[in-house]
């Protein structure tokens, strides 16, 4: 996907790969891996999972742009639901000096929505126009996570994370792949922009308009 990027277009923001990219089976079969939606259930305490979307964010060595606290669930209008982690799958190593993912944690509990406040980057190398405000107690807590290539984390829609730019002569890829209880989570498809897929469980909410796609 990177080779056929267009002008001014970012690697950190390669949406869908499961669905657009020339190995699009490839990516699609890794939403589906066995461990990762294992994993999904148990962090969900659930059986039932659908898919809702992908993303390659992959920073390049002295050029990965930051990306500045936020939480997922403020970006997805069309998907109602408390139930809902991302993967966040390494696929190089990543630590603190490529620009790990940070987390501050417990921040997900009680499914606050955070202030938005206009970004201070002290450069134009980040994602996002604004950043949740988050306080110093909570800032120096933050946590780092260091990932070999293959591991992953899950963290919650609603947790406060982020991550600093790639100063590094690495590369840092990650794959975040969003998934949810199918059971508690409302999708409004028509305002949703991608396809929805049933991907475990005994089909009791696999509604009209999911993709089941079940191992």
């Amino acid at each position: 996907m990177i080779a056929n990027m267009s002008e001014g277009e970012r690697p950190e923001c390669l949406s869908e790969p499961h669905i657009h990219s020339e190995q699009a089976e490839v990516w699609l079969d890794c939403c589906r891996h066995p461990i990762i939606l294992n994993a999904v259930c148990k962090a969900l305490n659930c059986n039932e999972i659908v898919m809702l979307m992908s993303h390659l964010i992959v920073k390049p060595p002295h050029d990965g742009f930051q990306v500045y606290w936020h939480q997922d669930i403020t970006y997805w209008n069309a998907i109602k639901g408390y139930n809902i982690v991302t993967v966040w799958l390494a696929l190089d190593t990543v630590d603190a000096e490529n620009g790990a993912l940070q987390i501050i944690p417990c921040t997900h509990l009680d499914k606050k929505i955070y202030d938005t406040r206009d970004a201070d980057a002290k450069t134009g190398h980040a994602l996002l126009n604004g950043q949740s405000a988050v306080s110093g107690e909570e800032l120096a807590s933050t946590v780092c996570i260091n990932l070999p290539p293959g591991g992953f984390s899950l963290h919650d829609a609603y947790l406060l994370h982020g991550s600093e730019e790639n100063k590094s002569n690495r590369w840092r890829s990650g794959y975040t792949i969003r998934y949810a209880n199918a059971a508690t989570t409302n999708i409004d498809l028509e305002q949703h922009w991608s396809p929805v897929y049933y991907l475990c469980g005994d089909g009791s909410h696999c509604k009209e308009g999911y993709e089941d796609l079940r191992l």
